[in-house]
């Protein structure tokens, strides 16, 4: 006989104690901060997207310089055409229009929002070089661009390495040469870098390869004592004195 009042037939369950939700306050301070930082990161996403549409439509090309073409360095910049603003390498262009015949110094500006500015100075020409080249007044030599012909400067021939040498008893002729209305035409160093040159009245100089300046004021003396002479040859090669061809008798004197 069971207890009187005891419940039978089921276990009591203890009520659940009600759960308090958990709530976290952020600072406004933090709130603004997280917020400015999602606006900045948005309008960096835009501004990139932006930016990639801002690509190079032109190119100017200006500065000093009469034998280079202009389409001949618009044609080394044609992979830039339509590149990215911002992602053109202006030194790397530099480099390019270097390459281009003739060109000394460069120079290369970004100009917003799409145009690139391009000025170049040219090297002088002193001479022809070989048959397709010229060589320029600082010692250089360049390929021969397709629109010079290089008509009216003398033809140098020698050794590359004689380039300097022979830039430098050019203009030393040359000096000398002025007063009587003269020019070198021809101007050529062989193995021995033995020196002659062909003058614009077709006299050859034969100076050989040593006492230069000497051998120069010889000619100098004799360029006055046989003008409008027919010379074909005057070899400068002896101590004190010279030999010459004529050109109606074929004597030697």
């Amino acid at each position: 006989m069971s207890r009187s009042g005891e419940m039978r037939g089921a276990t009591p369950i203890t009520p659940k104690k009600e759960r308090k939700p958990i709530r976290i306050r952020i600072p406004r301070s933090v709130v603004v901060v997280i917020l400015v930082i999602a606006s900045v990161i948005l309008l960096g996403m835009a501004l990139r997207h932006e930016i990639r549409q801002w690509n190079i439509a032109h190119v100017e090309i200006g500065g000093q310089y009469s034998l280079i073409e202009p389409r001949t360095i618009a044609q080394v910049l044609l992979p830039f055409h339509g590149a990215g603003f911002f992602q053109v390498d202006v030194r790397q262009i530099r480099l390019l229009v270097q390459q281009v015949p003739l060109v000394d110094q460069v120079s290369v500006t970004k100009r917003w929002p799409d145009t690139l500015e391009i000025l170049v100075t040219e090297k002088v020409p002193v001479a022809r070089w070989e048959s397709d080249r010229i060589l320029t007044s600082d010692g250089s030599i360049s390929i021969r661009p397709d629109n010079f012909s290089g008509t009216g400067l003398p033809q140098f021939s020698g050794h590359s390495d004689w380039r300097d040498a022979l830039v430098r008893h050019y203009r030393q002729v040359q000096k000398t040469l002025a007063q009587y209305d003269l020019v070198v035409t021809h101007l050529s160093m062989n193995s021995v870098r033995s020196l002659e040159a062909t003058l614009s009245n077709g006299w050859q100089i034969r100076f050989g390869r040593q006492f230069f300046e000497d051998r120069l004021l010889r000619l100098e003396k004799l360029l006055g004592q046989l003008a409008n002479k027919n010379v074909q040859y005057i070899d400068l090669r002896y101590g004190k004195g010279a030999a010459i061809r004529w050109t109606e008798t074929g004597e030697n004197s």
